[in-house]
């Protein structure tokens, strides 16, 4: 597998819309590679990707995963996880080794921490009380939706600042929080939101705690109606 890192570190280094090449560590079995693109390169991504994925011997199938990812399989190899990711506003997370850079990376500031933190916090539990009514009126759809979008918008980006991974799947951003938040994604049965929703609640309790500084405010108001409601309704569930 060293030989086949070596050889697209040599193919990206022969690609005007890629400035370096990282490999982290496995996926679900797959060997990962990220790639950074300029802002021309990014539009092109896919095509991209599958240029790369063209000259690399032994292939036998390769299919896209996810928006920026695409999936190579060999005959004798591990598969092969490609993510094509634009290097504006990229921060290198720790376990990234670098295979090839057109240029040594500067050093990029630290995300605003406390500003996400606090745009978390003065959505969190309006869509909190917003998911359980949806929950309880029947709309199940709508209210599956809701905690996806709780989990994708608000808590993910605390995490990846939290663990400083700013990229990959959700799992990987996740860190110690991973097993928590795959409770996040209900069935669609009332039960199974409102579990979800708990997770995140507790979820966002730990990061808050971890992460609030002296500016903080929290919605107190909002948070006590959230748990209010959170609290009976897992008091009116049988069993």
């Amino acid at each position: 597998m060293e030989g086949r890192f070596a050889q697209l570190a040599r193919l990206a280094a022969r690609e005007s819309g890629l400035t370096a090449l990282f490999r982290l560590p496995p996926l679900g079995g797959a060997q990962q590679l990220w790639l950074l693109c300029t802002e021309k390169g990014a539009a092109l991504r896919e095509a991209l990707l599958v240029r790369l994925a063209e000259k690399l011997e032994g292939l036998t199938a390769m299919a896209r995963e996810g928006e920026d990812g695409l999936l190579c399989l060999f005959e004798q190899e591990p598969p092969l996880l490609m993510r094509a990711l634009c290097e504006s506003g990229f921060v290198c997370p720790r376990e990234a080794e670098p295979l090839w850079e057109w240029r040594p990376r500067t050093a990029v500031p630290d995300p605003d921490a406390a500003g996400r933190l606090q745009r978390a916090e003065n959505a969190f539990w309006a869509l909190v009380i917003r998911t359980v009514q949806l929950a309880d009126s029947g709309e199940l759809l709508e209210a599956a939706a809701l905690t996806g979008q709780i989990r994708r918008d608000l808590l993910l980006p605390l995490l990846e600042v939290h663990n400083s991974r700013f990229a990959g799947s959700e799992t990987y951003r996740a860190g110690n929080y991973a097993e928590q938040l795959c409770k996040t994604h209900p069935a669609l049965d009332r039960e199974s939101v409102l579990d979800a929703l708990e997770a995140e609640r507790q979820i966002f309790f730990a990061l808050r705690y971890e992460m609030a500084g002296e500016s903080f405010r929290r919605s107190e108001a909002l948070e006590l109606e959230a748990t209010r409601l959170l609290l009976s309704e897992e008091e009116a569930l049988p069993g």
